[in-house]
């Protein structure tokens, strides 16, 4: 490893040897002889099939995903991957509560609205969990960036200063936008 392939991929890391040969074992390869002679006995044929695969994991890395705050204390994912059964308003939800400590039933979900243009691909199996996922933390770390920012300008104070709360709900902005106020604006200590 690293290993290119004849059509230009390259192979990263793997350990396929063992997969391979445990997956003779649990197959009992072996013993494949002698139960096909055993039902041809019995007038029936057998064979055996191999096939291996691999497949990166992740797919098109390219997702976005809109964290919004309409302003009745609630926040709402907005994403362009819809669920086809993987549970992203439950999977994606939890995340961005608990990476703010805010109550689950403060974050709302919402997918596959054109109208919102938020760039994205098809959910395809882990695929969305990886890049939705991902693009999902990166807003969170933006609004708590932002929470420290605003309130650091406020009381003209270090950012690093700005110390954040856990479990507190989004709230209006000093302009009447809604920020990330999850960090309660309070002067540092």
């Amino acid at each position: 490893m690293p290993y290119k392939t004849a059509v230009g991929t390259t192979y990263d890391s793997g350990d396929f040897m063992p997969v391979f040969d445990k997956a003779l074992a649990l197959s009992d390869y072996e013993s494949f002889k002698a139960r096909r002679r055993e039902t041809k006995s019995r007038g029936k044929y057998r064979g055996i099939g191999i096939s291996c695969m691999l497949e990166h994991a992740g797919g098109t890395p390219l997702e976005g995903a809109w964290l919004t705050f309409p302003g009745d204390g609630t926040l709402t994912i907005n994403l362009n991957v819809q669920s086809t059964g993987q549970g992203h308003a439950s999977v994606f939800g939890r995340l961005v509560a608990g990476r703010l400590g805010i109550p689950r039933d403060k974050v709302g979900h919402r997918h596959g609205d054109s109208a919102l243009e938020i760039a994205g691909y098809a959910s395809v199996g882990s695929r969305s969990a990886m890049t939705a996922g991902a693009s999902i933390v990166k807003c969170v770390d933006l609004i708590l960036e932002k929470g420290r920012r605003v309130p650091a300008m406020l009381f003209e104070a270090a950012e690093e200063d700005i110390a954040y709360e856990a479990g507190a709900s989004p709230s209006p902005g000093p302009t009447g936008a809604y920020l990330c106020s999850s960090l309660p604006i309070a002067p540092p200590t």
